[in-house]
C-alpha cells in the first residue's frame, strides 16, 4: 500500500511538472528541462485579456505567472486586436514590445534607480555576477539599440543573422532558421535565453524546440 501511495504522488508530482511547462519530450524519447526561451514562447503565445487588467487609459496590465517576476508590465492597447466590438486578444508581439519599452525607459532615466531596474535586467539580458550598474546598463543600452520596440520583422530577422544568433537561415519556400544552442546564442547577444523566446513569437515563428535547440518556420508573411 505504502508503495501504491509512493507512486501515486511521484505521478502526480510529475504531471504537475509538465502542466507548469518545466519539462517537455524529446523527439526521440525521454523528457529534457525547459529552456527559458521556450517558456516565453509558450507564454508569449498564450497570453490573453483573461490574463491581464485594463487600465482606464485603455492599455493592459500583465504579471507573469511563468517567470514570477512580481512585476506588472503595461501591455500598451496597440498591442491589442480585437474581433468583434466585445471580443479583444492580445497580439502575439505584445511582450517583446513590453519589455522592449521598459527597457528603453531604465535607460532614458539612467540617473534614478529603481527597485525593480534588477527584474528588467535579469528579464531582458540577464544577470552577470558581481558587475556594477554602469556595466549593466551599457549592456541594457545596446540592448535596446539592436532590439528597438516595434521594429521591422525583416530588419529584426537580418540582425539576428547578422549578429550569428541564428543559422541555416532559408528563404526558399518558408523562410526557416535554427538557434543550434539556444544558451549560446543568447549569451553572445547579450540577451536573456526568455527575450529569445519573444523574438521568435515576434516574428510570427512557429518553433519545435529540442533540448538546448530550436528549429523555426515562418509561415506568415514579414513586414513591419
Amino acid at each position: 500500500m505504502k508503495r501504491f501511495l509512493v507512486s501515486c504522488l511521484s505521478a502526480f508530482l510529475f504531471v504537475g511538472l509538465l502542466g507548469f511547462g518545466w519539462f517537455s519530450p524529446k523527439a526521440h524519447g525521454g523528457f529534457y528541462e525547459v529552456s527559458d526561451a521556450e517558456k516565453a514562447y509558450n507564454e508569449a503565445n498564450k497570453i490573453s485579456i483573461s490574463d491581464c487588467e485594463k487600465k482606464s487609459n485603455g492599455n493592459y496590465s500583465y504579471n507573469s505567472k511563468q517567470f514570477n517576476d512580481g512585476l506588472n508590465i503595461p501591455i500598451s492597447k496597440s498591442d491589442c486586436g480585437s474581433y468583434t466590438l466585445s471580443y479583444k486578444f492580445i497580439e502575439r508581439r505584445a511582450l517583446y514590445n513590453s519589455w522592449t519599452r521598459i527597457a528603453n525607459g531604465v535607460i532614458k532615466d539612467w540617473k534614478n534607480e529603481k527597485s525593480y531596474e534588477l527584474t528588467i535586467i535579469k528579464a531582458t539580458i540577464g544577470i552577470v555576477d558581481g558587475e556594477s550598474r554602469p556595466s549593466r546598463l551599457e549592456r541594457l543600452d545596446n540592448f535596446c539599440k539592436l532590439f528597438p520596440p516595434e521594429i521591422d520583422k525583416d530588419e529584426l530577422l537580418n540582425r539576428l543573422d547578422e549578429n550569428g544568433i541564428i543559422s541555416n537561415l532559408s528563404t526558399k519556400e518558408n523562410v526557416e532558421f535554427d538557434i543550434e544552442d539556444i544558451a549560446e546564442a543568447a549569451e553572445n547577444a547579450g540577451i536573456s535565453q526568455r527575450m529569445l523566446g519573444y523574438i521568435i513569437v515576434y516574428l510570427d515563428g512557429i518553433a519545435k524546440f529540442q533540448e538546448n535547440s530550436v528549429h523555426v518556420t515562418l509561415f506568415k508573411s514579414r513586414g513591419g
